[in-house]
């Protein structure tokens, strides 16, 4: 995206969608298509890394968003906390996705090393590459703003727990 790959951005898109279908097991099925294939995509990574995504999602076929957006912020969060789990020993997240009078509710919750880093009041990346990391928050509230919605970040010495809120 940042070098200006619109169409690459719309394919890779499009292959979650085929991946989804061309697997034969299904692990959600919300009636949404472009939040089955990011969440099945993601669960699926989980797996991979001992990870356990525990899910909730009631939300209807044809919300308003753009599948972009839907793409880049389940993305960003779910990207997020499965790096954050990694850094200890119980592996968790949970993912409550929910739709009510025009209000579009994401909530992740996962572990962590209770290691958070600041500058300003904003989260920030403890990567060293700071160049080339550090986006997914960034992403995210370019979302929640373009949907003139709210996030609120909270946490604990365990938990960590974003909560996004759009209006669609």
């Amino acid at each position: 995206m940042r070098h200006g790959n619109i169409d690459e951005a719309l394919q890779y898109v499009a292959k979650m969608q085929d991946y989804e279908k061309n697997e034969n097991k299904s692990c959600l099925v919300s009636n949404n298509s472009i939040i089955d294939s990011v969440l099945n995509l993601k669960m699926k990574e989980a797996e991979k890394k001992g990870i356990q995504i525990v899910s909730e999602i009631c939300v209807p076929s044809n919300l308003t968003w753009n599948d972009f957006d839907a793409t880049v912020l389940l993305c960003n969060i779910l990207d997020n906390a499965m790096e954050a789990t990694q850094k200890v020993f119980s592996k968790c997240i949970r993912v409550q996705i929910k739709y009510n009078r025009k209000r579009l509710m994401v909530k992740s919750r996962n572990t962590y090393d209770g290691k958070i880093y600041t500058r300003g009041g904003m989260l920030i990346t403890n990567k060293h590459d700071k160049h080339s990391h550090g986006i997914g928050m960034q992403n995210i509230k370019n979302v929640v703003e373009k949907y003139n919605g709210i996030m609120k970040i909270n946490y604990d010495d365990s938990w960590f727990e974003i909560i996004v809120v759009l209006y669609v």
